[in-house]
């Protein structure tokens, strides 16, 4: 019995051994200079890219599926800059509402101070002129935080670049009606 222990021994320690060796030989035989040939054209159908896959080794699918990730990494970082662009677009029209609203209210206040000295009501316009002051205070606090989110997006130049990639494409999917004629 002694014997086949240590003939079992030795067996289980001469196959751990061999697969260490295994693994450690297929590690090296990736070359690092494989470069990806499939993620030319990231519209290409799956089963076009399946057909192009079969052929390449373990190494060379590795470095396919590398360059995949690359471009899917570039796809979302494009859409996440497009997204934070149409937050801050949606925030400067947003204060463009507030200030056209703020100005709305200082023409109205205007239009009551007239109104007032017209019927010469004394109280009636000091209150029409303190509403116009007021209104004319708000109007001009709108118009600046406008003009500050305004050159919160100019800084960014990742969002202003998002901004017009999201227009060119807009522009690209949606026909014009002259071309068309």
């Amino acid at each position: 019995m002694n014997k086949k222990t240590t003939a079992w021994n030795y067996l289980s320690w001469s196959a751990i051994a061999m697969i260490v060796m295994s693994n450690n030989v297929f590690a090296a035989d990736c070359a690092s200079d494989i470069k990806a040939v499939t993620n030319k054209d990231a519209e290409v159908p799956v089963e076009v890219l399946a057909y192009q896959l079969m052929p390449l080794t373990k190494c060379e699918v590795a470095a396919e599926a590398q360059a995949w990730l690359l471009l899917l990494k570039q796809k979302v970082e494009e859409i996440s800059d497009a997204e934070v662009a149409a937050i801050y677009k949606n925030q400067e029209i947003e204060k463009a509402e507030d200030v056209e609203d703020a100005l709305e209210e200082v023409k109205e206040a205007k239009d009551e101070v007239k109104e007032a000295q017209q019927g010469v009501d004394l109280e009636q316009t000091k209150e029409a002129a303190e509403e116009a002051k007021e209104a004319n205070k708000e109007a001009k606090a709108a118009l600046k935080e406008s003009k500050q989110a305004e050159q919160q997006l100019a800084k960014d130049k990742s969002l202003k670049e998002a901004v017009k990639a999201a227009k060119n494409k807009v522009n690209k999917d949606i026909p014009n009606p002259n071309l068309s004629a």
